[in-house]
């Protein structure tokens, strides 16, 4: 599997992001239980096939979401282990 290409652009973003919120709060934020409560339901139901256009866009927008807090959440734990 071939590493994506990092965007600059987003990565500045992210390391901007990483010092001007601390680190930790990074790693703790999360979602709501009623929003994961609801992203899991559409989950389902985009797996059952039910799914609105609104929703299936909603959803996109999730996935999209996590990713990139997966990326900040990377950045925050290393800046964490770098202390």
């Amino acid at each position: 599997m071939v590493a994506a290409k990092p965007i600059p652009t987003r990565e500045r973003f992210f390391d901007l992001v990483v010092e001007k919120v601390t680190p930790q709060e990074i790693v703790e934020f999360e979602a709501s239980d009623e929003e994961k409560e609801y992203v899991h339901e559409l989950f389902y139901r985009q797996s059952a096939g039910t799914l609105t256009p609104e929703e299936a866009d909603y959803l996109d927008r999730v996935v999209e979401f996590e990713m990139m807090m997966a990326v900040l959440k990377a950045k925050a734990f290393a800046a964490l282990n770098r202390r």
